[in-house]
């Protein structure tokens, strides 16, 4: 009898052993399982925690805990918000070094409320040197769009995917082929009119050709999405991703001119 008992204890530790080794070598696919799995838990710890402790502290005691942890999540929030923040003008700090460009730091203070247009409005214009046709960048050399209009103290700035925005590029394949970026009514800009004898590949970046006055050589738009033909045409038409959005910009710099 005891010696069933043993064996039986030894098949089931056995057992045991073997699920644990099976879960741990398949993370992988349990990780869709255990994100929810986990989150309950975590739910329920909670609330677990504030109802152990509602015995224990006063309601206004209670109260104040609860916003003292709203409070550290806005901080925890705001810290990550920053950190992000000061890792992109690094960046952008270090591509001017770099180009030795004249610029302005600026930020955003407003956006376009339409779903088509891509215009937001800054908050440094014509008494820092801001003109019309600058162009706008963040972190390594990234344009996200030029000055279309300034006041002495702001500037508006039309961004890649606005249908009204236009700039002379060059595309990164062999041939070094030039072309003009046009926005759309997306998320998405396009380079229309590229010959067909050209070879025009999906990845290959975008950069400004240095053709458009205010808009310095070799600043990065995005990447090739797609390579259609026209059908009615013998070109090739590219649609672009920006490498950054935009509507998640918040600090800046507008490369100016000297003199200006």
């Amino acid at each position: 009898m005891r010696r069933t008992k043993r064996t039986s204890l030894t098949l089931t530790v056995v057992i045991l052993v073997g699920i644990g080794l099976f879960l741990l070598r398949s993370t992988t696919l349990l990780a869709p399982i255990q994100r929810p799995l986990v989150a309950i838990g975590t739910w329920f710890q909670e609330r677990s925690f504030w109802r152990d402790q509602s015995k224990l502290i006063t309601p206004s005691e209670l109260e104040k805990l609860r916003s003292l942890q709203d409070q550290l999540a806005v901080q925890t929030a705001q810290t990550d918000a920053l950190e992000q923040e000061n890792k992109s003008l690094k960046e952008a700090l270090g591509f001017l070094e770099r180009t030795q460009q004249t610029f302005v730091p600026g930020a955003i203070i407003s956006r376009s409320l339409s779903g088509i247009q891509n215009i937001f409005t800054i908050d440094v214009g014509k008494d820092e040197g801001v003109q019309v046709g600058d162009a706008v960048i963040v972190k390594d050399g990234i344009l996200i769009g030029k000055v279309v209009e300034t006041t002495n103290k702001q500037a508006r700035v039309i961004g890649l995917t606005d249908p009204d925005f236009a700039t002379a590029v060059t595309l990164l394949n062999e041939s070094r082929t030039l072309g003009m970026a046009q926005g759309t009514t997306g998320d998405l800009f396009e380079i229309k009119f590229i010959p067909e004898d050209q070879s025009i590949e999906v990845n290959n970046l975008v950069v400004t050709s240095g053709l458009e006055d205010g808009i310095p050589t070799g600043l990065v738009l995005g990447l090739v999405n797609l390579v259609t033909e026209d059908p009615s045409a013998p070109f090739l038409q590219a649609v672009v991703e920006p490498l950054i959005d935009s509507r998640t910009v918040h600090t800046l710099f507008v490369l100016t001119r000297p003199g200006t």
